[in-house]
């Protein structure tokens, strides 16, 4: 998370930031990231609709498994 020297200036007068509050922020932020990265996939999800056999799924199993 990217501070400016304002906002810096601006914590620096009510003291330190107690760690629950470090802790609360970088949740709130990874669940923002979270949500997010969730809705690129379901948008991708819903753009590209790939069907494949059940003969090339195994395939790609065994692929993945051999890597």
């Amino acid at each position: 998370m990217r501070v400016s020297e304002k906002e810096k200036a601006a914590l620096r007068r009510h003291g330190k930031i107690s760690k629950v509050v470090k802790e609360a922020i970088n949740l709130y932020l990874d669940s923002a990231r979270s949500r997010e990265t969730f809705k690129r996939l379901k948008e991708l999800q819903q753009a590209e609709n790939i069907t494949t056999t059940t003969r090339e799924e195994a395939a790609l199993i065994r692929e993945d498994r051999h890597r």
